[in-house]
């Protein structure tokens, strides 16, 4: 794709030929058309039937606009740059509170259903590293006076080390909790917490 086949003034042409440069750096190609005060932009994809994506392709009223447009584009790819950034970061820090968290003998809760609310728990037998725990599913008890009136619904908790069969699950550890599989989540329980369960259809 050309850069710009015609005669410009030298500084629009420097500011053409800088732009472009910094455009490159971004894995992306412009094209400035000066003398009709047009930009274009497109990324190349290996994947596009055309072998790039459009990102901009303006008309503008002055170069001087055309090149401020080119610059802020610039300036926001930074700062999107960095704002994933941050993102990450933060992401990680949070990940890795979570982790530190879990010690072997926490109880993780998970409620999920929709005609009904299935609630399972799961204690934390072993450790393995700072990201995965090893993990054998545990009954829960109702408290006391909290069943519905039609007799089908109820507050239950887990009770500690009332172990349900040998079976253990392996999972790592999220900023979330433990996803368990599918369609459902474990969440670290704080030992007061009580969880609605209801078997009615």
């Amino acid at each position: 794709m050309p850069d710009f086949a015609f005669e410009v003034a030298p500084n629009d042409a420097a500011t053409c030929k800088s732009l472009i440069k910094k455009f490159e750096t971004e894995g992306l190609e412009l094209t400035l058309d000066v003398a009709g005060t047009t930009a274009r932009c497109v990324r190349p994809s290996k994947r596009s039937r055309l072998g790039y994506v459009n990102v901009f392709h303006y008309y503008f009223r002055s170069t001087e606009r055309m090149f401020e447009f080119c610059d802020k584009h610039l300036v926001d790819l930074e700062a999107k740059r960095e704002y994933k950034a941050k993102r990450a970061a933060e992401k990680k820090e949070r990940i890795e509170m979570a982790r530190n968290s879990v010690i072997v003998d926490d109880i993780f809760v998970s409620s999920w259903g929709y005609e009904q609310t299935n609630v399972d728990a799961f204690q934390v037998v072993e450790k393995k590293g700072n990201a995965s725990v090893v993990l054998r599913p545990i009954a829960c008890r109702a408290v006391e006076g909290t069943e519905i009136s039609h007799g089908m619904a109820q507050n239950v908790v887990p009770v500690h080390n009332a172990f349900i069969g040998e079976e253990t699950i392996t999972k790592r550890i999220t900023e979330y909790g433990i996803k368990i599989n599918s369609y459902s989540s474990a969440f670290q329980w704080d030992g007061k917490r009580e969880f609605y369960n209801s078997w009615y259809a």
